[in-house]
């Protein structure tokens, strides 16, 4: 198998390295997440669409909610802040946008710790940490209430950006990759955890469909969004193998681990990308 082959080298080249231990495996890992990045975001664009219009469906009940309350006397105020972002025109939907850049902010951790595990060069992992600090920064504003990722994972985050821009060598990957990789964890986790939110905007049908019509739509959302879930714990499993790697030492055999995990991440990748294409022309 290609992985196995590639893992293998990444093993045999960082052998001779100082403190290489779990670099091979969370760069593997690593490249392995470029396929889940790929697939969310097309199951993401679906989400999207599909939440759009559940805010839709959202407004117009708020606003008949509203024109009843007025009628019977009720004092109702005329624009809530809290509501903006299910009505605005100009800023995306707040849950897809959540996943975005979870999603976003997991790969910018993967190249920034591989960037301090290979040694890559000051200028280039300077920049790589601050789009880390930017991106934490940037989630931070969007989570409050999407259940992604909590505060003090967010400024964790951050923190490792700033490590990274002071000091680049492979003992601190060692070091931030055993504090950090607990946080990721419970991002992939949350993002796990949220999927029934998915699962509720893309089953709701966008017009007037039979019964039928509507239980064939509601068991092929629940295949896909099973799909993504299974991906996932694939990523998670994955770098928890690189996470006991750094502590624990590299070896063969949990390349060969990380290896098979990480064929299973591209089944599910594929077959989410395929639930994706099927369901956009249904």
């Amino acid at each position: 198998m290609k992985f196995r082959s590639f893992a293998a080298y990444l093993l045999f080249l960082t052998s001779a390295c100082t403190n290489s231990a779990g670099i091979a495996e969370f760069t593997a890992y690593r490249d392995g997440f470029h396929e889940t990045r790929a697939s969310a975001s097309a199951l993401f664009d679906l989400v999207e669409v599909a939440e759009r219009r559940s805010i839709e469906k959202f407004s117009g009940i708020q606003t008949r909610l509203r024109e009843k309350q007025r009628a019977d006397g009720e004092e109702m105020p005329n624009f809530v802040v809290a509501d903006a972002r299910y009505y605005s025109t100009v800023s995306p939907p707040p849950m897809t946008t959540a996943y975005r850049r979870s999603v976003d902010l997991v790969t910018e951790y993967n190249t920034v710790m591989t960037g301090l595990a290979t040694g890559q060069r000051g200028t280039e992992l300077s920049a790589d940490a601050a789009s880390l600090a930017r991106r934490a920064s940037g989630l931070a504003a969007t989570i409050g209430g999407s259940g992604i990722l909590t505060e003090p994972a967010v400024e964790a985050l951050a923190v490792l950006a700033g490590i990274a821009l002071e000091y680049r060598s492979r003992q601190v990957f060692l070091n931030e990759l055993q504090k950090t990789t607990p946080v990721i964890q419970t991002m992939l986790r949350s993002m796990i955890d949220n999927s029934p939110k998915m699962f509720d905007h893309l089953s709701q049908p966008p017009g007037q469909m039979s019964e039928p019509e509507v239980e064939a739509r509601r068991e092929q959302v629940r295949v896909l969004i099973s799909d993504f879930v299974v991906l996932m714990q694939h990523n998670s499993e994955a770098l928890d193998v690189a996470g006991k790697a750094a502590a624990t030492g590299g070896s063969q055999l949990s390349l060969e681990a990380l290896d098979a995990i990480i064929a299973d991440a591209v089944k599910a990748a594929k077959a989410v990308r395929t639930g994706v294409a099927e369901f956009a022309v249904n």
